[in-house]
């Protein structure tokens, strides 16, 4: 293993965008400001999509894939999910919030039909699409197989490609939804863990295990390989029950050549027989070592945690903060506002601006910014905001 720092993949850690007239660096802000616009825009109004930001050619591009497409009369479970999937480049300045130029996908195969999947950076042009539900897929009879990998390649400026990695490839594991996902790459590496979920079989049963994948990464940034490998404590007394619903966040090392940790925020846990909320004052840390399928687990208390949610987005948005918004109650009876930094190195969260209730959107950070998309609100289900 080269002892070549790990960072997030899919992006540098300093974007220069002249269009801003400014060379933007990790947002590191004590308590943001809140902007927002809504959007009426052709693209379709979703949720339960996957994100993730890549930067083809230099080119820093926020993709949205698949998730629930609103249809008249349908409710949150019944609604289809679409196979669409869309692309908005910050190449160029985004003058107008209400008319964003998100791009559909055109490539063939059009990539996974496949709502509350893992969408992983593995490279700055290329992506892992893992598990998700699938229902509304004719090719995907059986929810429970180890088929449901996907693999985006972005190696030139207009190009796209989906390559659906079936059963075999490198020991995948079983389908599984809402699951807790992260990535990180030192430029020759790209490793991806999934933990948790939901199995995706409508059992309901939710997953406690912890997954690696691993691929080498070469000219480009496309990747090659791939090996699958369980850690092998999973389920046992030293790792979190089991989770979903909740987000990963993978933090950076402070020392050169150090391996990540990985925090997991918010969600569902099944626990001693009862389903409940995580709380968030008390969080699973996994920190992996340098053979796959291996690291280690700790929980960690932090001080003045915000309400317990689900279906909130959660970023690291530099110096080892992350920064959380929105999501909704167990039962969703109740939809959240708030947003507030956990500062990994004091263990504290501090409250930040009140934004819009929503759940199920998506966000990714890029220098000083965030965006985020669309989710679920009152009667308005497409959005676009920036902080």
């Amino acid at each position: 293993m080269m002892n070549r720092s790990y960072s997030r993949a899919g992006h540098a850690a300093e974007v220069h965008a002249g269009f801003f007239g400014i060379r933007l660096r990790r947002w590191t802000p004590p308590a943001p400001a809140f902007s927002e616009r809504k959007l009426t825009f052709l693209a379709s109004n979703r949720w339960g999509q996957s994100s993730l930001l890549l930067t083809p050619v230099d080119d820093p591009t926020f993709y949205i894939i698949s998730g629930k497409s609103y249809v008249a009369g349908q409710t949150l479970t019944s609604t289809p999910t679409t196979a669409s999937s869309l692309s908005l480049s910050f190449t160029a300045p985004i003058t107008d919030l209400t008319s964003p130029p998100w791009i559909e996908s055109t490539s063939s195969p059009s990539g996974p039909l496949s709502s509350y999947g893992s969408a992983l950076a593995l490279s700055s042009a290329t992506a892992l699409f893992f598990g998700g539900d699938a229902t509304g897929d004719a090719t995907e009879v059986v929810q429970s197989g180890n088929d449901s990998s996907w693999l985006l390649s972005y190696p030139t400026s207009g190009s796209q490609n989906w390559t659906h990695e079936t059963a075999g490839w490198g020991g995948q594991p079983m389908r599984r939804q809402l699951a807790y996902a992260a990535s990180a790459t030192n430029g020759t590496v790209s490793r991806a863990w999934v933990f948790g979920g939901l199995r995706s079989d409508g059992s309901g049963v939710g997953m406690s295990e912890l997954w690696e994948v691993q691929l080498g990464v070469g000219k480009g940034g496309l990747v090659s390989g791939g090996v699958w490998e369980q850690w092998a404590a999973s389920g046992t007394a030293s790792a979190p029950p089991a989770m979903w619903d909740g987000q990963a966040v993978l933090v950076p090392s402070t020392t050169t050549g150090g391996l990540p940790s990985i925090y997991l925020i918010g969600g569902v846990q099944f626990l001693d027989g009862v389903t409940s909320l995580v709380s968030m004052s008390s969080i699973w840390v996994f920190t992996p070592s340098d053979s796959l399928g291996t690291g280690s687990w700790r929980q960690v208390s932090v001080a003045d945690a915000p309400e317990a949610r689900r279906g909130h987005v959660a970023v690291e948005v530099g110096n080892g903060k992350i920064w959380i918004q929105g999501g909704r109650t167990l039962d969703g009876s109740a939809v959240r506002s708030d947003s507030a930094i956990l500062d990994t190195s004091t263990r504290t969260w501090t409250t930040a601006a009140v934004g819009e209730a929503v759940w199920g959107h998506s966000a990714v950070s890029i220098g000083e910014t965030v965006v985020m998309a669309f989710g679920e609100f009152g009667s308005t289900l497409s959005l676009l905001r920036t902080l």
